[in-house]
C-alpha cells in the first residue's frame, strides 16, 4: 500500500467519529495501510487510512486530531487530491452520526459507533462520455438522482452522484490519467468491459437480458416500493431508456430486477418490489451458473439453486 494506481479510486469510503477505535489496531498489527491527509471545506485536518482487501481500497476517515501521533503527507498531484476530499465536511459526518444515535435506541448497545458509509468511488475512464451521461440521466428519471463534475482538468476528472433522500452519501466516478495503471490505461479498462457487455449481453445483434456477465456483479442497488401501477409505469420507461443499453432482467419473489451495465466497469441495478415489469418469465437469479440463470441450472440437473440451501454452489 504504498505506492498509489489508477485503480485504487475504486474505494469504499468509511467514516468514524472516533477513529482512534478503529484505525488504532489496524496500525498497531502491523496492518498495511495507506496513510494520508487532506482538508475539509470547513478548514479541518482529515486522516485517510486505507486498507485493500481483494483489490478493493476500504479507507477509514475521520479528524486527524483524533491521532495526532500518525504521520501522512497529503494527496500528492498524482493521486487527484480532488477525487479524495470528503464530499461532506467531518462536522456535517458528525451531526449524522448523532442522528442515528437520537434514532436508535440500541445504539449505546454497540461495541463501538458504527461506521458511516460516505462514498462508493469507481475507476473509469470517460466519466463525462455519451455513455456515462446516460447512466446519470436514468438515475435521474427513475431515482431523482443528481450529480456535478466536482473537478476537471487536463490529467483527472471527477463526477459526484447522489441524493436529496440520502444525505451524506456520494458516488464519485474519477478518471486519473497521472496515476500509473500498468501496462493497460483505463481506456483499455472500460473497452474490456464493453466487449465483455456486448459478448454476453447480446445474441445475434440483439439484447439478451437473460444472459450475464461479471461487471453486472459490480453494481449499485436501488429499490423502488411504490404500488404496482407506478412500479409498471417506471419498469416501462426503463425499458425505452435501456433500448440502447446492455442490460440483464431477473425475476425474484421479492422484486423484478434490471441490470444496466453503463460505460465502464459500474452498473446500476433498478429494484422493482410490487411488480414484474410485464415479464413474469424472466429467469430467477442463480450464482451456480456463470450466467446467472437458474432456468440454465435447471435445464443442466433438473432442480433449483434454492434447492441448495446453504451449500449454494459448493
Amino acid at each position: 500500500m504504498r505506492t498509489f494506481d489508477a485503480f485504487m479510486h475504486n474505494k469504499v469510503v468509511l467514516y468514524a467519529r472516533d477513529l482512534a477505535t478503529y484505525a488504532g489496531p489496524l496500525i498497531a498489527d502491523g496492518i498495511p495501510l495507506m496513510l494520508r491527509s487532506s482538508v475539509d471545506a470547513d478548514g479541518a485536518d482529515v486522516l485517510h487510512l486505507g486498507l485493500q482487501v481483494e483489490g478493493v481500497v476500504f479507507e477509514l476517515v475521520g479528524a486527524a486530531g483524533d491521532m495526532p501521533g500518525v504521520d501522512a503527507p497529503a494527496w500528492s498531484a498524482d493521486e487527484c487530491p480532488a477525487a479524495h476530499a470528503l464530499p461532506f465536511t467531518l462536522a456535517y459526518l458528525s451531526d449524522l452520526v448523532g442522528l442515528a444515535d437520537d434514532a436508535d435506541d440500541d445504539f449505546a448497545l454497540y461495541a463501538n459507533e458504527p461506521l458511516l458509509a460516505v462514498t462508493l468511488g469507481v475507476t473509469q475512464h470517460g466519466v463525462t462520455s455519451a455513455g456515462a451521461a446516460a447512466r446519470y440521466e436514468h438515475a435521474a428519471v427513475l431515482t431523482g438522482a443528481s450529480h456535478n463534475v466536482t473537478h476537471d482538468s487536463a490529467t483527472c476528472v471527477v463526477v459526484d452522484m447522489g441524493w436529496d433522500s440520502q444525505p451524506g452519501v456520494a458516488i464519485r466516478f474519477v478518471d486519473n490519467l497521472a496515476a500509473p495503471s500498468g501496462s493497460r490505461s483505463l481506456a483499455d479498462y472500460d473497452a474490456y468491459v464493453r466487449r465483455d457487455h456486448e459478448a454476453f449481453l447480446y445474441e445475434d445483434g440483439e439484447q439478451n437480458p437473460d444472459g450475464w456477465d461479471r461487471y453486472l456483479d459490480q453494481h449499485l442497488g436501488i429499490w423502488y416500493s411504490g404500488g404496482e401501477a407506478s412500479c409498471q409505469a417506471r419498469a416501462s420507461a426503463l425499458r425505452v431508456l435501456l433500448a440502447d443499453v446492455p442490460y440483464a432482467e431477473r425475476q425474484q419473489p421479492d422484486a423484478h430486477l434490471f441490470y444496466a451495465g453503463y460505460d465502464g466497469p459500474f452498473a446500476l441495478e433498478y429494484q422493482f418490489e410490487h411488480c414484474d415489469a410485464d415479464r413474469a418469465d424472466a429467469p430467477a437469479e442463480c450464482g451456480c451458473t456463470g450466467n446467472n440463470n437458474e432456468d440454465t441450472w435447471y435445464n443442466l440437473t433438473g432442480d433449483t439453486c434454492w434447492a441448495m440451501g446453504d451449500d449454494w454452489c459448493e
